[in-house]
């Protein structure tokens, strides 16, 4: 059996664990970070990488793709004047 198949059924009750302990202030590092990355893990499009590339454009003046448009892009983050 796939492991997927086996993590399916429990997700409901693994939120609720997360929920809980938030709730309590009960802190449950390890068991909410695993829930967030399984979350981000069955996105299809991460939008981590969105962030980290508007950061690499912003602090180094990097570029980033976009997923509604072909090209790429530099953008001009602050009042400054793009070089």
């Amino acid at each position: 059996m796939q492991v997927l198949a086996l993590l399916l059924p429990r997700v409901p009750n693994w939120r609720r664990a997360v929920a809980l302990c938030a709730l309590a202030g009960v802190p449950a590092p390890a068991l909410a970070d695993s829930l967030a990355y399984f979350d981000a893990y069955r996105t299809p499009h991460l939008k981590t990488a969105s962030l980290i590339q508007a950061q690499r454009d912003c602090f180094g003046g990097h570029t980033y793709k976009r997923s509604d448009q072909e090209g790429v892009f530099h953008s001009v983050w602050s009042g400054a004047k793009a070089p």
